[in-house]
């Protein structure tokens, strides 16, 4: 699948390139594919820096936000060009994992322990599959290693690069982890004049200079390495369920007086009707027990259905109960591609003037079909093994927006659990408005939440800022909505169906940016930098004034973490050998997004 390491490097010029999601699409001055030596990847950017060219990366492109290169400018992608457009069930994706021929950007290796910390200290090459990893940590088990090793968290995907889940400081979740990035320990890169630097977090002012290297968008220069701190391997005790709506995430109690002239379903309205007070608090406390007494907590639901879908599980298992290497089946991977073949195929067979009218209904055939392939489990694992939980979602293209939502403490110290409650059920019941409004459904495939806790990592999302000082904030929920990727859309018109997608998120975002905590503090929600989010406005719950999404990031959610963030790599910049300008840094590994987000006053 890798070239042999003697082959010349993969350059390619005037490359056209379109990231997984379909959001994003360029041509590329030049195009480097799957370097497989730090030489190779120093000489391109030296050759971006005569040129006087910007150069960013992809891993798996598996991100639908402009952080991408700009038209006519430089682009170095981890993987090769057949591997990134490949279709492959879990197992083929670790069988081909295995086969990757060995270079010097996919190695693992465990280099020592943070004497601070214990934990273990693993470097990893920039392009390493989290395929590889898993494998790894697998190999590990089976070879009677002494000291075993694995990340407390992770993303989903199995076919992300490290370098490529770790830049943009989103992927987290559990109450008592943070992000990726917040596990950095060293980072080897290649600044913007082509030198190879090395940047350490081994003393307190480093550990602060960290947390804004850790998690910078690639604009300190192209990752070749990452060394994450571990943790010795754990076993999960990892459980599913399928629940009724009411039960899974409790309808809010502040929106009692709404239900009945909302347009939920009858069967829920009459089920609500019949919950004894007794019953609500006892919903509310199992998904409060859930949220904060599971090592992962995550919920689902799809279209229409009277079910969610539950994980909460522990990291309490034995290894001696740990069974199999592997969650799911080849079957049950194939059915995610198979949801979406069935979809496209059927609406394809209706005339194209009558595809919006039956939306509903393919929307509703979707949630039941994709419920219907999710198996419940009560079974133990590796660690490693319950983080990549779903499987085969690489060949089910979506649109994506994800939102992080400061959960704000009680009097009392507890975490309000109502505000994600709000979050949840504020999209499903703007769904079922819609259906009865306008017979559509923008959201065709699922409404997902998580929890996640509170980083450190300067530009995160997950972390605390002033403008929420006035809350104490104990947790994060992460929620987002998804549907069909535009590339699969069957309407007539693909920037129709992008405008319904769009107006449908900028809905939702302005009803979870209307929550305050319980003494009516105004509570700022925040982007998932790699999902969709640079269409948004953030329109104030009070004055009703509308500003762009950059606008609102730059003047309150990181008003004063942007100025620090710059000022920290200005002084990596100046600390490092051979010292580097600022200035050339911003302006070798730019975009526009990124200037305009970050650079601009």
């Amino acid at each position: 699948m890798v070239e042999r390491l003697n082959k010349e490097p993969d350059i390619r010029e005037n490359e056209a390139f379109e990231n997984w999601g379909g959001t994003v699409q360029t041509t590329l001055d030049h195009l480097l594919y799957a370097p497989k030596t730090v030489e190779e990847v120093q000489k391109f950017v030296e050759s971006a820096k005569a040129a006087d060219k910007s150069v960013r990366c992809n891993g798996f492109c598996h991100s639908w936000s402009s952080i991408f290169g700009d038209n006519q400018q430089y682009q170095i992608s981890l993987l090769t060009k057949k591997l990134i457009k490949s279709r492959l069930t879990f197992q083929d994706c670790l069988d081909k994992a295995a086969k990757l021929k060995k270079t010097e950007l996919n190695q693992i290796e465990v280099v020592g322990k943070d004497e601070a910390t214990g934990k273990g200290l693993i470097r990893l090459g920039a392009a390493t599959l989290n395929a590889q990893f898993l494998n790894w940590t697998n190999q590990q088990l089976s070879s009677g290693v002494e000291e075993l090793w694995a990340l407390p968290l992770n993303v989903i995907m199995i076919e992300i690069t490290f370098a490529g889940s770790n830049a943009p400081i989103c992927h987290g979740a559990g109450i008592n982890t943070q992000t990726l990035s917040d596990l950095v320990y060293e980072l080897e890169y290649i600044d913007c004049n082509g030198k190879l630097q090395k940047f350490k977090a081994d003393s307190d002012s480093s550990k602060l200079l960290m947390q804004s290297a850790s998690g910078c968008f690639g604009l300190l220069g192209v990752v070749t390495h990452l060394t994450l701190k571990a943790d010795p391997m754990t076993y999960a005790h990892f459980t599913t369920f399928k629940e009724d709506i009411l039960e899974a995430v409790p309808y809010p109690s502040d929106y009692d007086s709404q239900i009945n002239g909302s347009q939920l379903p009858r069967e829920v309205k009459k089920a609500y009707s019949k919950m004894s007070l007794q019953d609500k608090q006892q919903a509310f406390a199992k998904f409060a027990q859930r949220c904060e007494e599971s090592y992962y907590s995550e919920f689902f639901w799809f279209p229409f259905q009277s079910k969610s879908y539950v994980l909460a599980w522990k990291n309490d298992a034995n290894k001696s109960d740990a069974v199999g290497n592997h969650l799911s089946s080849k079957l049950s991977e194939i059915g995610s591609a198979a949801i979406q073949a069935i979809m496209t195929t059927a609406q394809n067979l209706i005339p194209k003037d009558k595809r919006q009218k039956l939306e509903v209904l393919t929307a509703k055939v979707f949630g039941t079909l994709a419920m219907a392939q999710l198996k419940t489990y009560d079974t133990s694992v590796q660690l490693m093994e319950a983080l990549h939980f779903r499987r085969g979602i690489q060949n089910f293209e979506v649109l994506d927006m994800e939102v992080e939502i400061p959960l704000p403490k009680l009097a009392n110290g507890s975490i309000d659990w109502s505000i994600a409650h709000k979050a949840w059920w504020d999209v499903i019941m703007r769904v079922y408005e819609i259906k009865k409004k306008d017979n559509r459904a923008p959201m065709k495939v699922a409404l997902e939440m998580r929890v996640v806790g509170l980083s450190e990592v300067t530009l995160s999302p997950f972390r605390v800022n002033q403008c929420d000082s006035q809350s104490d904030i104990g947790a994060f929920c992460s929620i987002e909505v998804l549907t069909i990727g535009a590339n699969h859309c069957t309407y007539e018109s693909k920037d129709e169906y992008l405008k319904e997608w769009e107006t449908f998120c900028q809905d939702i975002f302005e009803r979870w940016c209307k929550y305050r905590d319980y003494n009516g503090n105004i509570i700022y929600p925040r982007p998932h930098f790699a999902k969709q989010w640079e269409f948004l406005k953030y329109v104030h719950p009070e004055t009703k004034v509308s500003q762009d999404i950059k606008t609102y990031l730059k003047n309150t959610v990181l008003k004063e973490r942007i100025p620090q963030f710059r000022n920290d790599l200005e002084e990596i910049a100046k600390q490092s050998n051979p010292p580097f300008s600022f200035e050339d840094m911003k302006k070798r590994f730019h975009n526009q997004t990124l200037s305009e987000f970050l650079f601009s006053e």
